[in-house]
């Protein structure tokens, strides 16, 4: 449910009177379990979104949290729900302040 976001901004920019009324929020509750698969060629034209919404959410991470794994360029699908969203909500205060500033979470 994490991409939802990211499809429906991609159908707004591109026919501006789609979704123009739909709001959208994406709740972020175990930062650790975020949605990263290796990228692979033609995901853009898989999930029928602009390469540039691929290459926005791509990042050079593990596939698994931690600083001990290896890095490789992968898509991070809790990424496009924070950066497509119209507003990201944390189960606490306290959690979000975590999620920002903790590196192991790599949000």
């Amino acid at each position: 449910s994490a991409l939802v976001p990211m499809f429906i901004h991609a159908q707004r920019t591109a026919t501006p009177s789609l979704w123009n009324s739909t709001k959208t929020a994406f709740l972020c509750h175990n930062a650790v379990f975020q949605g990263r698969f290796e990228a692979e060629e033609g995901l853009a034209e898989v999930l029928g979104v602009p390469q540039e919404y691929i290459d926005s959410i791509t990042f050079k991470m593990p596939l698994k949290v931690g600083k001990y794994n290896k890095k490789v360029a992968c898509i991070n699908s809790m990424a496009a729900g924070l950066r497509y969203s119209d507003r990201a909500l944390t189960v606490s205060p306290t959690y979000a302040r975590e999620c920002a500033v903790d590196p192991e979470k790599g949000v």
